[in-house]
């Protein structure tokens, strides 16, 4: 008895032009984007800073267009300063920053905290926080 099941061949014009007939293509496996996680490595916990800040570190995942957000808060939460933060490295691989960043002085030494963030098509926020000094 004969096997009348369909068979299928995949080939390209380049094999039909060789005479040549490949076999099915393997199944495409696409690697999942890494989850974002962003990690200020500088400056420390507890350093003391002026304006500009400079803060250094690094991202698991090239942010859309190579930028990440920034925002610099008092105490109190009160922004001080906030905007764009462009990334070194290439889409579909990991990202580091360098950054001097100008904010307005608090009023009085105190604590302050330095943010940096990605926002997500769906409005998630993956961020890390530095957390600095202001003042003598």
């Amino acid at each position: 008895p004969s096997d009348r099941r369909q068979r299928q061949i995949y080939i390209n014009d380049r094999d039909l032009v060789a005479g040549a007939v490949l076999a099915p293509p393997a199944a495409q496996q696409s690697t999942p984007a890494p989850q974002q996680q962003i990690v200020i490595e500088t400056p420390q916990f507890g350093t003391q800073v002026g304006s500009p800040v400079v803060l250094t570190g690094r991202a698991a995942r090239f942010p859309d267009a190579g930028l990440l957000q920034y925002q610099i808060v008092d105490g109190q939460g009160v922004s001080l300063g906030a905007g764009t933060i462009p990334v070194q490295g290439s889409p579909g691989g990991d990202a580091r920053f360098n950054a001097s960043l100008s904010f307005q002085p608090p009023a009085a030494p105190g604590p302050l905290r330095a943010f940096v963030f990605e926002t997500d098509a769906a409005g998630r926020q993956t961020a890390a926080v530095a957390e600095l000094r202001w003042g003598p």
